[in-house]
């Protein structure tokens, strides 16, 4: 695996027109203080298949010359995934009858600040009394 590795390397160098200087700029994989190598999906578009291996894995290279094997299926749900969560509206339902919920002040005003917007944009709505008695509003 080794040499045929390098072997691309080598057939990929002498190509006509690359110039490993003059490719884009990328913000390579990080390496952190502690020696480990993180990458980001920014990376992905600047990485350099290398071949498959036992016909779910591919192995590829970064701007840096780390080799990542790279679960492609895997890879593929996160993609999917993702594009779904982009293109997905989530409408709420409205229930028949409303549920009551028993919060605590501390929980009722974390509730109603709906910090980041999690509960709307998840489709969840609340009625809120603030003449009503407390765990009851």
């Amino acid at each position: 695996l080794r040499q045929k590795f390098d072997a691309r390397r080598s057939l990929r160098a002498d190509a006509p027109g690359r110039d490993d200087d003059a490719a884009a700029p990328s913000p390579p994989s990080a390496t952190a203080d502690d020696g480990t190598v993180q990458l980001s999906p920014a990376d992905f578009p600047h990485m350099t298949i290398v071949g498959q291996f036992n016909l779910g894995f591919v192995l590829a290279t970064c701007p840096r010359r780390h080799l990542w094997i790279l679960d492609q299926h895997a890879c593929d749900e996160i993609r999917r995934f993702e594009s779904l969560m982009d293109a997905a509206e989530l409408r709420g339902q409205p229930l028949l009858r409303p549920l009551p919920l028993d919060l605590d002040p501390c929980e009722e005003d974390l509730v109603l600040a709906d910090p980041g917007g999690a509960f709307r944009a998840n489709g969840f709505r609340f009625v809120h009394d603030p003449a009503g008695p407390p765990r009851g509003r």
